[in-house]
């Protein structure tokens, strides 16, 4: 074996194409950039636990536990995002696995669904670390995922360097699709995180809201507009009534009292407001 080689059949298999086990250590192999986005993933991984573990433990911030949280610019777009992505990554391990599996004549090869495996599995890290972002009110930690996003990034690019050098790169091949829309996908991240460290953090064209009149009444449990996308969905934050609702009968009092934007003075505003333009039209 060569000095600049490594053997990787753990991890990729017998090379069949150049009738060799080893790895060269370059990037325009296609088994050592699987491992290197694989490493990439691992880091993400590590890292963002490591981060959420420290603040949540061993800071002030473990004091923080609210039902609310004042959504970041971005905020919707992020949570369709991970859905998308759920799906295309999901896509993407199935046909790693199904690619390793139907050549049953070779060798395994993990490379073909770990990696992805991976990215998976730092999908639902990342998700888990922006919602505590949230509620922690902590900006800075942006820096994180942004390291992280240009790192996956760039590992996705260099995926799709090797699948057009193999002769992959066409739109009719499902690798090379999976590949361009996580690399899309990755760098619109990194463009909200951009976005985040912008507003939150140097406040370029932004003006910082105040903190909700609402949240400031005790008696406000209508928490609708300041949880995420997908409590809001599924109506998450509701659970505390069904489950006082199941204990007992309910009174008005257990219902609190509504948002400003649901009361009967907000809604009389905008009609007046309506009205006095749709008058003013007519009158023209």
């Amino acid at each position: 074996m060569a000095n600049d080689e490594v053997n990787m059949d753990w991890f990729c298999g017998t090379n069949y194409t150049t009738g060799t086990t080893g790895l060269e250590l370059n990037l325009t192999n296609p088994c050592f950039v699987d491992f290197l986005v694989a490493c990439i993933h691992t880091f993400g991984l590590i890292g963002a636990s490591l981060i959420l573990l420290i603040l949540g433990c061993c800071t002030r911030l473990r004091q923080v536990n609210p039902k609310t949280l004042l959504i970041f610019p971005g905020h919707d777009t992020r949570w369709i995002t991970f859905y998308i992505f759920w799906v295309v990554l999901l896509a993407a391990i199935g046909e790693g696995i199904l690619s390793d599996i139907s050549g049953l004549s070779t060798p395994t090869q993990p490379n073909l669904y770990v990696p992805t495996t991976l990215a998976f599995v730092m999908l639902m890290i990342s998700m888990a670390y922006y919602h505590n972002m949230e509620c922690w009110s902590c900006p800075s930690m942006c820096w994180f995922l942004v390291l992280y996003w240009t790192l996956a990034l760039f590992g996705e690019v260099l995926k799709l360097m090797n699948l057009v050098k193999q002769g992959y790169g066409n739109f009719d091949i499902l690798r090379f699709d999976i590949a361009v829309i996580c690399a899309v996908i990755y760098g619109f991240y990194l463009l909200l995180e951009i976005n985040i460290i912008r507003t939150k953090i140097l406040g370029w064209c932004f003006t910082e809201p105040g903190y909700p009149l609402d949240l400031k009444k005790k008696e406000m449990y209508y928490y609708h507009r300041y949880t995420n996308l997908t409590s809001r969905v599924a109506f998450w934050w509701l659970n505390w009534l069904m489950i006082l609702g199941y204990k007992k009968s309910l009174d008005m009092k257990d219902l609190g009292v509504l948002p400003d934007e649901h009361g009967t003075r907000f809604h009389y505003e905008l009609f007046k407001n309506a009205y006095e333009k749709e008058k003013v039209r007519f009158q023209q």
